[in-house]
């Protein structure tokens, strides 16, 4: 097994690397760098990983046959550790599968960095609180709503809703039609961002089924 079969059987199985770590008994790190290609290992733990996989379905072809994974279960009377996957003779990756793994895997990343970013809302409640002094409770006083709505805004669960836009913009030196403005494009982000997680999902799906 190459590190990018390696990473792409991680894609396909849409797990991280915290998950496989604990479930094939092997070190962070070690699996961090392997897949890199920054560190090889042993074929002790090389042979933990890809029957780790294979246990979950996947099947790998030697690098000389071409570096593939796919989806294939092995019989149930096959042994982890001395199942023979098919030579590529056998099958065709028409679909690219390590391309679009990795793909799949480098959106998956960008969308959790996206789903993490500060929103619009939080900025503007924590600027408000630093920019006031006030504290949640005090600052929920002045704009009519609750203190465990502030905290909800501050901690990203939920979103300045528009209609406080008034309430709000006395706090800024910036008129009401900006302020709802920053509103509306969170709302915009916040949109794509679920269509883009949802599209991701509809495309890791539709790939495994390929392999079905």
């Amino acid at each position: 097994m190459t590190p990018r079969q390696a990473r792409a059987a991680r894609a396909m199985l849409g797990l991280d690397m915290k998950t496989v770590c604990a479930l094939a008994n092997i070190g962070k790190r070690t699996l961090t760098e392997f897949e890199a290609g920054s560190r090889a290992i042993n074929s002790a733990t090389e042979s933990k990983i890809k029957a780790f996989y294979i246990s979950r379905g996947l099947a790998f072809t030697a690098p000389e046959d071409g570096e593939s994974v796919r989806f294939g279960r092995p019989p149930e009377c096959a042994d982890e550790s001395t199942y023979v996957v098919r030579s590529k003779s056998e099958y065709v990756d028409l679909f690219g599968a390590l391309d679009v793994a990795e793909k799949l895997t480098s959106l998956n990343e960008a969308l959790k960095s996206l789903s993490q970013r500060e929103t619009i809302s939080q900025l503007i409640i924590l600027n408000i609180l630093k920019r006031s002094g006030l504290n949640q409770k005090e600052l929920a006083s002045q704009i009519d709503c609750t203190a465990s709505f502030i905290n909800a805004i501050a901690v990203g669960k939920k979103s300045v809703p528009i209609s406080y836009s008034e309430k709000i913009q006395i706090f800024f030196n910036q008129d009401q039609v900006s302020i709802r403005k920053a509103l509306r494009q969170e709302k915009i982000i916040e949109k794509f961002l679920a269509q883009s997680i949802r599209i991701h999902e509809d495309l890791l799906n539709a790939w495994r089924s390929l392999y079905d």
